[in-house]
C-alpha cells in the first residue's frame, strides 16, 4: 500500500561527528519554479541537511541541519547561503535541547 517510505535508525547526535543541530528559516530572491527547483536539487545534495520543507508565511524554506562545531555550520552558511545569489535571507536558530523528536505518523487519531 506504500504507506511505509522507508524505515531507519534514529542516532544520538551527540554521539556522532555532527552533534548541533540548526533549524535555519530561508527566504528566496525570485520563487520561480526553475529556481525553487534548483533550490530543492541543491537541499538533497548536502549531507548536513537532514530536513527541507518549502512552506507559506515570512520565509519560504525551513531546514535542519546538522554541522560538528559553530565554525562548521558557519563554513556551510558562507559555502550554500551566503554565496547563493536568490538567497535574500536566512536566519539561524541554534537548538539548545532536543524535547522531542519523532517522524512518527499517529494512524489513530
Amino acid at each position: 500500500a506504500k504507506l511505509i517510505e522507508r524505515e531507519a535508525a534514529q542516532l544520538n547526535p551527540a554521539l556522532t561527528a555532527s552533534f548541533m543541530t540548526f533549524i535555519v528559516e530561508v527566504e528566496l530572491e525570485r520563487e520561480r519554479v526553475d529556481l525553487l527547483d534548483e533550490f530543492r536539487r541543491s537541499m538533497h545534495a548536502l549531507p548536513e541537511v537532514q530536513q527541507c520543507y518549502y512552506v507559506t508565511g515570512h520565509t519560504d524554506f525551513i531546514l535542519l541541519v546538522l554541522a560538528r562545531d559553530m565554525q562548521s555550520y558557519e563554513q556551510f552558511s558562507r559555502r550554500v547561503f551566503v554565496e547563493n545569489p536568490n538567497i535574500r535571507r536566512f536566519h539561524t536558530n541554534v537548538v539548545v535541547d532536543r524535547v522531542k523528536v519523532s517522524l512518527k505518523v499517529p494512524l489513530n487519531t
